[in-house]
């Protein structure tokens, strides 16, 4: 996709037949259409996305073949330790080290930094929160739309948003009840603190 909109923009600059060039307004996507993905970093920063998604460290992350893109699943585990059955344990920092890594193959999608920013909110590292949300969420508004279709685009914006108000509170809920009380995206739609009345995580 980034090479057509590279040849795109490349035709939509040539000179008409009077010599002049065409005024257009790129849009700031892959840099303002100037950069074109490797695709085996493509894919290899979608595997290493998923592998904390579906928190199995068996996806192989470095092979460039979709074969393996079926065999992902999704496995539960606790707010300390992500585990496959299989697998040893996959930790929360092996999870913001291969976001971190996904983000430099790919730095065009925003849910990356979304994901990384709540991993780092549940270990109170707000300012590294903030920065991630704050990365994700002009990415969304660069894009208008969203990469993971596993939620719509306005759903993703809302939570990116609701963390980023989070980080500021430099507060994160640790009980089921705490996280059903988080929606608000704005200080002034803040009417009560965060509900702690129920079970923990």
């Amino acid at each position: 996709f980034s090479k057509a909109v590279r040849v795109i923009t490349e035709e939509l600059s040539r000179q008409d037949n009077n010599g002049n060039e065409f005024d257009i307004a790129l849009p700031p996507i892959f840099n303002h259409c100037q950069e074109v993905l490797c695709p085996i970093n493509e894919r290899k920063a979608r595997d290493l996305y998923w592998k904390v998604i579906s928190q199995d460290p068996n996806i192989d992350t470095h092979d460039t073949n979709d074969n393996n893109s079926n065999s992902y699943s999704n496995n539960s585990s606790n707010d300390n330790e992500m585990t496959s059955p299989n697998s040893n344990k996959y930790s929360r920092a092996d999870a913001l080290e291969d976001l971190v890594l996904a983000a430099k193959l790919n730095p065009y999608v925003a849910e990356i930094h979304t994901v990384r920013c709540q991993l780092l909110m549940q270990e109170s590292r707000w300012e590294e929160a903030a920065d991630a949300a704050k990365c994700a969420l002009q990415l969304f508004y660069d894009w208008a739309t969203q990469w993971d279709n596993r939620m719509p685009f306005v759903a993703w914006v809302s939570w990116t948003r609701c963390m980023l108000l989070q980080a500021s509170f430099k507060e994160w809920p640790e009980t089921h009840g705490g996280i059903e009380s988080l929606g608000a995206v704005h200080p002034s739609q803040r009417f009560r603190k965060l509900n702690i009345n129920r079970e923990e995580l």
